[in-house]
Protein backbone atom coordinates (compact mmCIF):
# COMPACT_ATOMS: atom_id res chain seq x y z
CA UNK A 1 0.00 0.00 0.00
CA UNK A 2 1.11 3.56 -0.66
CA UNK A 3 2.36 5.49 2.30
CA UNK A 4 0.51 8.61 3.42
CA UNK A 5 3.19 11.01 2.17
CA UNK A 6 3.17 9.43 -1.30
CA UNK A 7 -0.62 9.86 -1.50
CA UNK A 8 -0.27 13.49 -0.42
CA UNK A 9 2.41 14.19 -3.06
CA UNK A 10 0.30 12.59 -5.79
CA UNK A 11 -2.77 14.56 -4.75
CA UNK A 12 -0.75 17.79 -4.70
CA UNK A 13 0.66 17.21 -8.20
CA UNK A 14 -2.80 16.41 -9.56
CA UNK A 15 -4.18 19.54 -7.94
CA UNK A 16 -1.44 21.72 -9.43
CA UNK A 17 -2.07 20.22 -12.85
CA UNK A 18 -5.81 20.89 -12.78
CA UNK A 19 -5.31 24.39 -11.37
CA UNK A 20 -2.92 25.12 -14.24
CA UNK A 21 -5.42 23.78 -16.77
CA UNK A 22 -8.24 25.84 -15.28
CA UNK A 23 -6.15 29.01 -15.20
CA UNK A 24 -5.00 28.62 -18.79
CA UNK A 25 -8.49 27.72 -20.04
CA UNK A 26 -10.02 30.77 -18.31
CA UNK A 27 -7.38 33.14 -19.70
CA UNK A 28 -8.43 34.26 -23.22
CA UNK A 29 -5.04 35.87 -23.82
CA UNK A 30 -3.26 32.51 -23.55
CA UNK A 31 -3.12 31.99 -27.31
CA UNK A 32 -0.52 30.82 -29.76
CA UNK A 33 -0.26 30.73 -33.56
CA UNK A 34 -0.39 27.41 -35.38
CA UNK A 35 0.88 27.62 -38.93
CA UNK A 36 0.37 25.00 -41.66
CA UNK A 37 1.80 25.06 -45.18
CA UNK A 38 -0.81 24.74 -47.91
CA UNK A 39 -0.47 23.17 -51.34
CA UNK A 40 0.96 26.40 -52.77
CA UNK A 41 3.77 26.60 -50.25
CA UNK A 42 2.25 29.38 -48.24
CA UNK A 43 1.83 29.34 -44.47
CA UNK A 44 -1.67 29.70 -43.10
CA UNK A 45 -1.53 30.76 -39.46
CA UNK A 46 -4.38 30.98 -37.02
CA UNK A 47 -4.45 31.69 -33.28
CA UNK A 48 -5.48 28.94 -30.88
CA UNK A 49 -5.72 28.59 -27.15
CA UNK A 50 -2.49 27.52 -25.50
CA UNK A 51 -3.97 24.25 -24.25
CA UNK A 52 -5.06 23.37 -27.80
CA UNK A 53 -1.54 24.14 -29.03
CA UNK A 54 -0.01 21.87 -26.38
CA UNK A 55 -2.22 18.95 -27.38
CA UNK A 56 -1.68 19.74 -31.04
CA UNK A 57 2.10 19.44 -30.86
CA UNK A 58 1.76 16.59 -28.42
CA UNK A 59 0.17 14.62 -31.22
CA UNK A 60 3.46 14.74 -33.12
CA UNK A 61 5.37 13.33 -30.15
CA UNK A 62 2.81 10.81 -28.89
CA UNK A 63 1.99 9.16 -32.21
CA UNK A 64 1.33 5.44 -32.79
CA UNK A 65 5.02 4.53 -33.07
CA UNK A 66 5.91 6.41 -29.90
CA UNK A 67 3.06 4.84 -27.98
CA UNK A 68 4.06 1.37 -29.22
CA UNK A 69 7.68 1.93 -28.19
CA UNK A 70 6.59 3.26 -24.82
CA UNK A 71 4.25 0.29 -24.27
CA UNK A 72 7.06 -2.10 -25.23
CA UNK A 73 9.39 -0.42 -22.71
CA UNK A 74 6.74 -0.63 -20.00
CA UNK A 75 6.13 -4.33 -20.73
CA UNK A 76 9.88 -4.95 -20.68
CA UNK A 77 10.23 -3.18 -17.36
CA UNK A 78 7.30 -5.13 -15.96
CA UNK A 79 8.84 -8.41 -17.17
CA UNK A 80 12.19 -7.54 -15.58
CA UNK A 81 10.47 -6.57 -12.33
CA UNK A 82 8.55 -9.86 -12.34
CA UNK A 83 11.80 -11.78 -12.96
CA UNK A 84 13.67 -10.07 -10.12
CA UNK A 85 10.71 -10.54 -7.79
CA UNK A 86 10.47 -14.25 -8.66
CA UNK A 87 14.23 -14.70 -8.19
CA UNK A 88 14.16 -12.98 -4.82
CA UNK A 89 11.14 -15.03 -3.77
CA UNK A 90 12.94 -18.25 -4.77
CA UNK A 91 16.02 -17.19 -2.80
CA UNK A 92 13.94 -16.44 0.28
CA UNK A 93 12.16 -19.79 -0.08
CA UNK A 94 15.48 -21.64 -0.29
CA UNK A 95 16.79 -19.79 2.74
CA UNK A 96 13.61 -20.63 4.65
CA UNK A 97 13.94 -24.33 3.75
CA UNK A 98 17.65 -24.38 4.67
CA UNK A 99 16.90 -22.69 7.99
CA UNK A 100 14.13 -25.20 8.73
CA UNK A 101 16.49 -28.10 7.90
CA UNK A 102 19.23 -26.64 10.10
CA UNK A 103 16.81 -26.18 12.99
CA UNK A 104 15.53 -29.73 12.53
CA UNK A 105 19.05 -31.18 12.62
CA UNK A 106 19.93 -29.08 15.68
CA UNK A 107 16.91 -30.38 17.57
CA UNK A 108 17.30 -33.94 16.21
CA UNK A 109 21.06 -34.25 16.46
CA UNK A 110 23.08 -37.45 16.11
CA UNK A 111 24.58 -38.98 19.24
CA UNK A 112 27.39 -41.55 19.28
CA UNK A 113 27.51 -43.95 22.23
CA UNK A 114 30.26 -46.51 22.97
CA UNK A 115 29.52 -49.95 24.39
CA UNK A 116 30.65 -53.61 24.37
CA UNK A 117 34.35 -53.29 25.25
CA UNK A 118 36.28 -56.57 25.17
CA UNK A 119 39.81 -57.93 24.75
CA UNK A 120 40.66 -58.75 21.15
CA UNK A 121 43.44 -60.65 19.39
CA UNK A 122 45.32 -63.92 19.45
CA UNK A 123 46.10 -63.58 23.16
CA UNK A 124 42.45 -63.12 24.04
CA UNK A 125 41.30 -65.90 21.71
CA UNK A 126 43.95 -68.54 22.55
CA UNK A 127 45.10 -67.36 25.97
CA UNK A 128 48.70 -66.96 24.83
CA UNK A 129 50.42 -64.74 27.45
CA UNK A 130 53.25 -63.85 25.08
CA UNK A 131 50.94 -62.08 22.65
CA UNK A 132 50.00 -58.42 23.23
CA UNK A 133 46.31 -57.71 23.23
CA UNK A 134 44.09 -54.89 22.03
CA UNK A 135 40.67 -53.73 23.17
CA UNK A 136 37.67 -53.81 20.85
CA UNK A 137 34.62 -51.63 21.28
CA UNK A 138 31.40 -50.92 19.45
CA UNK A 139 29.57 -47.68 18.92
CA UNK A 140 26.03 -46.82 17.90
CA UNK A 141 24.29 -43.68 16.67
CA UNK A 142 21.48 -43.35 19.21
CA UNK A 143 20.46 -39.93 17.88
CA UNK A 144 17.81 -38.95 15.35
CA UNK A 145 19.94 -37.95 12.34
CA UNK A 146 23.04 -39.05 10.46
CA UNK A 147 26.52 -38.79 11.99
CA UNK A 148 29.78 -38.62 10.02
CA UNK A 149 32.69 -39.86 12.09
CA UNK A 150 35.98 -38.23 11.16
CA UNK A 151 38.32 -38.90 14.10
CA UNK A 152 38.75 -41.61 16.77
CA UNK A 153 41.35 -41.43 19.53
CA UNK A 154 42.07 -44.20 22.05
CA UNK A 155 44.60 -45.04 24.74
CA UNK A 156 45.19 -47.96 27.11
CA UNK A 157 46.42 -46.76 30.49
CA UNK A 158 47.97 -48.73 33.37
CA UNK A 159 46.48 -46.78 36.27
CA UNK A 160 47.87 -47.00 39.81
CA UNK A 161 45.75 -44.26 41.38
CA UNK A 162 42.02 -43.47 41.62
CA UNK A 163 42.08 -40.66 39.06
CA UNK A 164 43.21 -40.41 35.45
CA UNK A 165 46.30 -38.35 34.54
CA UNK A 166 45.58 -34.78 33.38
CA UNK A 167 47.28 -35.27 29.99
CA UNK A 168 46.86 -38.32 27.78
CA UNK A 169 48.66 -38.83 24.48
CA UNK A 170 45.94 -40.46 22.44
CA UNK A 171 46.57 -42.67 19.43
CA UNK A 172 44.43 -40.75 16.93
CA UNK A 173 43.05 -42.17 13.69
CA UNK A 174 41.88 -39.67 11.05
CA UNK A 175 38.97 -41.01 8.99
CA UNK A 176 38.87 -39.54 5.50
CA UNK A 177 36.34 -39.56 3.99
CA UNK A 178 34.24 -39.51 7.15
CA UNK A 179 32.41 -42.69 8.09
CA UNK A 180 28.65 -42.24 7.77
CA UNK A 181 26.58 -43.79 10.54
CA UNK A 182 22.83 -43.57 10.13
CA UNK A 183 20.56 -43.44 13.15
CA UNK A 184 20.39 -46.75 15.06
CA UNK A 185 23.34 -48.13 13.06
CA UNK A 186 26.39 -49.69 14.73
CA UNK A 187 30.14 -49.67 14.13
CA UNK A 188 33.21 -51.58 15.35
CA UNK A 189 36.66 -50.32 16.31
CA UNK A 190 39.93 -51.48 17.91
CA UNK A 191 42.32 -49.49 20.07
CA UNK A 192 45.38 -48.44 18.10
CA UNK A 193 47.84 -49.41 20.85
CA UNK A 194 48.32 -52.79 22.52
CA UNK A 195 49.16 -53.86 26.06
CA UNK A 196 51.68 -56.41 27.21
CA UNK A 197 49.67 -59.22 28.71
CA UNK A 198 52.40 -60.27 31.13
CA UNK A 199 52.53 -56.74 32.56
CA UNK A 200 48.77 -56.70 32.85
CA UNK A 201 48.72 -60.01 34.72
CA UNK A 202 51.61 -58.96 36.96
CA UNK A 203 50.08 -55.59 37.85
CA UNK A 204 46.79 -57.27 38.60
CA UNK A 205 48.08 -58.29 42.02
CA UNK A 206 48.96 -54.73 43.01
CA UNK A 207 46.45 -52.93 45.17
CA UNK A 208 44.84 -49.97 43.41
CA UNK A 209 45.91 -51.06 39.90
CA UNK A 210 43.44 -50.75 37.00
CA UNK A 211 43.66 -51.19 33.25
CA UNK A 212 41.74 -48.32 31.69
CA UNK A 213 40.59 -47.80 28.11
CA UNK A 214 39.97 -44.11 27.42
CA UNK A 215 38.99 -42.55 24.13
CA UNK A 216 36.99 -40.02 22.15
CA UNK A 217 35.07 -39.85 18.87
CA UNK A 218 34.71 -36.66 16.82
CA UNK A 219 31.82 -36.60 14.38
CA UNK A 220 29.81 -34.08 12.35
CA UNK A 221 26.09 -33.60 11.94
CA UNK A 222 24.47 -32.58 8.65
CA UNK A 223 24.99 -28.92 9.57
CA UNK A 224 28.75 -29.66 9.42
CA UNK A 225 29.02 -28.88 13.14
CA UNK A 226 31.69 -30.87 14.98
CA UNK A 227 30.50 -32.88 17.97
CA UNK A 228 32.48 -35.06 20.31
CA UNK A 229 31.90 -37.82 22.83
CA UNK A 230 34.37 -39.28 25.31
CA UNK A 231 34.48 -42.54 27.21
CA UNK A 232 36.61 -44.00 30.01
CA UNK A 233 36.17 -47.63 31.07
CA UNK A 234 38.03 -49.64 33.73
CA UNK A 235 38.50 -53.38 33.50
CA UNK A 236 36.95 -55.14 36.49
CA UNK A 237 38.80 -58.42 37.02
CA UNK A 238 36.28 -59.75 39.51
CA UNK A 239 33.41 -59.42 37.06
CA UNK A 240 35.61 -59.83 33.94
CA UNK A 241 33.98 -56.80 32.35
CA UNK A 242 34.59 -53.16 31.51
CA UNK A 243 32.78 -50.68 33.73
CA UNK A 244 32.36 -46.91 33.73
CA UNK A 245 34.81 -44.95 35.91
CA UNK A 246 33.35 -43.34 39.01
CA UNK A 247 34.19 -39.79 37.86
CA UNK A 248 31.28 -38.48 35.68
CA UNK A 249 33.44 -36.02 33.70
CA UNK A 250 35.29 -38.91 32.03
CA UNK A 251 32.14 -39.77 30.07
CA UNK A 252 30.81 -36.79 28.09
CA UNK A 253 28.95 -35.85 24.93
CA UNK A 254 28.52 -32.39 23.37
Amino acid sequence: MLRHNEIAVGFALASVFWVLVMVLSSDPSATYQICETNQYGKDNCSPHHLLYVVFWYGGYVFNASTITALATAVIGYFTYTLYTTSTEQARLTRESIDLANAEFISSHRPKIVVYGLSFFGAAAERGDPDEPIRVAFRFVNSGESRARIRQIGTKLVHLFKPTMPSEINFEVAQIDPPLEVQTSRHGFRLTADRINQEEFIFNGGITGYSLVCVGFIVYMDDNDIDRQMGFCRRYDEDGARWIVMDEPEYEYSY
